[in-house]
């Protein structure tokens, strides 16, 4: 019985992912659990966008942030109403809903096996279905950011990345700031939220003197949000990025 559900998981998974391609309904900014997208396409986007600010002249400061816990707080009933959002057909959006419906988990360790608990939200671990779930649930949030001005959101599931730029290093850092309370609010509004200890910044800029008039710049970024209040994130040097490493030389 178990098999034939999994059977069944990847066949919606299979159908959901087909439609999604054929009808474009996500934004290009969501690099995860797509066909033809990968992490290393989500890093060399990151790159290519600081690259063209640098070429222009302006500092780019980048903000990198994770999801916490993102499988285990989606919340159902929002789940199901962002596919409906899509146009996918009702039976599926209620079939949907079902599966999310009245699931129990179950801690086993070694010898000890502990009672069942009824899980309100979140969706099932190792089912197919839950990658693309994540990705349908944020794609509200990549939409939004299309009309953000001098910077650029993009997510890889559960990985994020805000891009901004500006004639100053203090304004770029200052749009970078900004626009993570944006998604930090639009997170807690999803029952999500970020992880601060794996906030990462990285500031770039054009090789050579530094011109008076860019500015000093920044070795902290401050960031503020409802959940964790205001946090000073250090400017790096290197960071990594879905297993890639970029550097402020952009190599």
């Amino acid at each position: 019985m178990e098999c034939c559900g999994k059977w069944l998981e990847k066949v919606v998974t299979s159908r959901v992912l087909s439609d999604i391609n054929a009808h474009h309904l996500l934004p290009q900014n969501q690099f995860g659990s797509r066909n033809e997208h990968c992490a290393v396409d989500a890093a060399l986007t990151l790159v290519h966008t600081a690259q063209q600010g640098v070429r222009a002249g302006s500092p780019v400061s980048t903000l990198l942030f994770d999801i916490q816990g993102f499988f285990d707080h989606i919340r159902r009933d929002r789940a199901v109403h962002f596919f409906r959002l899509l146009g996918f057909p009702s039976q599926l959006c209620d079939w949907l809903l079902s599966f999310l419906l009245d699931r129990t988990v179950v801690i086993s360790f070694n010898d000890f096996t502990g009672e069942a608990r009824t899980l309100s939200d979140g969706s099932p671990q190792g089912s197919p279905l839950s990658p693309i779930l994540s990705t349908i649930y944020t794609f509200p949030l990549l939409c939004l950011a299309e009309s953000w001005n001098f910077c650029s959101l993009q997510l890889y599931v559960d990985d994020g990345s805000i891009t901004a730029s500006g004639p100053t290093f203090r304004s770029s850092t200052h749009t970078a700031a900004q626009y993570y309370e944006v998604v930090s609010d639009w997170l807690l509004c999803c029952g999500l939220t970020t992880d601060p200890d794996k906030l990462e910044f990285i500031s770039f800029r054009r090789p050579g003197r530094l011109p008076v008039a860019l500015g000093a710049p920044f070795s902290h970024l401050g960031v503020c949000d409802m959940v964790h209040g205001t946090l000073s994130v250090p400017c790096f040097q290197t960071v990594r990025y879905l297993g890639v490493y970029i550097s402020t030389k952009l190599l």
